[in-house]
């Protein structure tokens, strides 16, 4: 747990506030020898309890983690009442960031400075800014609107002040040196301190331009103008994100904030708050653009016959070129005889592979593989095998040899190739015939029957509508065959 206090002379959290506070307030005599409390006086005690109720609402609620989310829902205030607190606590540049709402109901805060104060307030209030325990400027800013406080003032010697005020107010605190404590502020318009090292300075006039700026994800610089009376006091400048930096700034007079954006290589816009006084500058910065590339980008040659490969996908980052991991992408083929082996995702760099299927059609034929936003296109040759496709009848012929005898075999067949290469036929021994035809011209197949089991291979060869073939055949029973084939037909149309 964080706590805002005093430790050995040196503040964990310190504060200058300046509160701007639309109000109105009454006193009513509780003892004819009181005095009338000031409206000053009444100002005072009012900013100081808040002031002082929201440390102490602060040290008794948010425990734990000092870093990352808070989320503290319906807890109780210090003196009664309850809150919610969200918000987030990080670090950067040695800092700790602070960005918190207070969501209060009837919340209960007393102990101010100089009397008894006890006030129940409704409403939000946001609290942002940054403390360094090892540094000596430290700051915090308040920021609310419609923030009802009642209450009553109580003072030794003074009559009771009834308090009942709308409170609309921007305000910055800090300490510029050890023990050294600093609270001051504007209310209506008019001066109030709650502390004896109160800094004054009227900021009622101060504004900035302009009051935001987008960039691209590059490195980006800028500037915003400060107008404001010489008294006010709007530093130290923070920012609430380690990307934004706040590089310099001027004199407590007004002048000019310089700031400076580093590269954005996520792939999410992101937003930044740079405080300055009671005003926020506000910078967006866009997201990076995933650049993809391929090599090659294309292969014009595939084999009809099937045929595979890689490509190379390359990714860098709009913001500065270089490669980056964090860009996610997919691979899909177009067309169902191209399939993808592997590298179907990623992020980044990588590498896809395919393999192209065997095309059994005398067409060339075009598909392409989408790889992130790009398209790597395949061309594949037609198979020219396929115009063998036909009927084709023929004689074969050869020798069988048994127990040291041979003799003469022969006989007639007819063959026909369909567009699959699929071969079927029978021969005039009463043999069937089937195989496969391959696409350059060549086939296999096996007749069978009852005179045993012959083995066929040849080739096809394609002239106009005619169609020929020869080849060899073999067989096995009781008596070892061999010879050859040979045939004439037409080519299917």
């Amino acid at each position: 747990m964080k706590r805002i206090n005093f430790i050995g002379g040196h503040f964990i959290l310190l504060f200058l506030a300046l509160f701007l506070i639309t109000c109105s307030s009454g006193s009513s005599n509780d003892s004819p020898n009181c005095k009338s409390m000031k409206q000053s006086q009444i100002d005072t005690d009012v900013m100081g309890t808040v002031n002082n109720g929201i440390i102490d609402i602060y040290n008794k609620n948010v425990d734990g983690s000092l870093l990352g989310n808070q989320n503290y829902s319906g807890i109780s205030c210090p003196f009664g009442g309850t809150v919610n607190i969200t918000g987030t606590l990080s670090m950067s540049n040695d800092n700790t960031n602070v960005n918190l709402t207070f969501d209060m109901t009837n919340c209960k805060i007393r102990n101010a400075v100089n009397s008894t104060v006890d006030l129940a307030m409704s409403g939000r209030l946001l609290w942002t800014g940054w403390y360094n325990g090892n540094a000596n400027d430290e700051s915090l800013n308040y920021q609310a609107t419609g923030l009802v406080l009642k209450g009553t003032d109580h003072r030794t010697n003074y009559c009771d002040a009834s308090i009942s005020e709308t409170v609309d107010y921007s305000s910055s605190q800090t300490i510029t040196a050890p023990d050294t404590y600093q609270d001051s502020g504007t209310i209506n318009g008019r001066q109030a301190s709650w502390n004896s090292n109160e800094t004054s300075g009227d900021c009622s006039t101060m504004s900035i331009s302009p009051t935001s700026n987008s960039f691209p994800p590059g490195i980006g610089t800028g500037t915003v103008t400060v107008t404001a009376s010489s008294s006010c006091q709007w530093t130290p400048v923070t920012s609430d994100a380690s990307w934004l930096t706040v590089s310099s700034s001027t004199t407590n007079t007004g002048g000019i904030v310089n700031y400076s954006l580093t590269v954005n290589t996520d792939n999410t816009i992101r937003t930044g708050q740079i405080t300055i006084g009671s005003k926020i500058f506000t910078v967006t910065q866009a997201a990076q653009t995933c650049l993809y590339s391929i090599f090659p980008t294309a292969n014009l040659a595939a084999s009809n016959a099937g045929d595979s490969g890689s490509v190379e996908l390359t990714v860098t980052s709009s913001t500065n070129g270089g490669s980056v991991s964090n860009c996610p992408w997919i691979a899909e083929s177009n067309v169902d005889w191209i399939t993808i082996d592997s590298g179907s995702s990623g992020s980044g760099d990588g590498t896809v592979s395919y393999t192209v299927l065997p095309n059994k059609t005398s067409s060339q034929r075009t598909g392409t593989i989408s790889i992130a936003d790009q398209t790597f296109t395949v061309k594949q040759a037609g198979s020219s095998s396929q115009l063998c496709s036909g009927t084709i009848t023929g004689s074969w012929s050869g020798t069988c040899t048994y127990a040291g005898y041979s003799g003469s075999s022969g006989g007639g067949f007819t063959m026909n190739i369909d567009a699959n290469g699929v071969v079927t036929g029978s021969g005039s021994n009463g043999t069937t015939i089937y195989g496969t035809e391959s696409h350059t011209g060549g086939f296999s197949a096996t007749a069978s029957g009852s005179g045993g089991t012959m083995s066929w291979s040849g080739t096809f060869t394609c002239s106009g509508n005619s169609l020929s073939g020869s080849g060899s055949w073999g067989g096995t029973d009781v008596a070892t065959c061999s010879g050859g084939w040979s045939g004439q037909g037409t080519t299917a149309q």
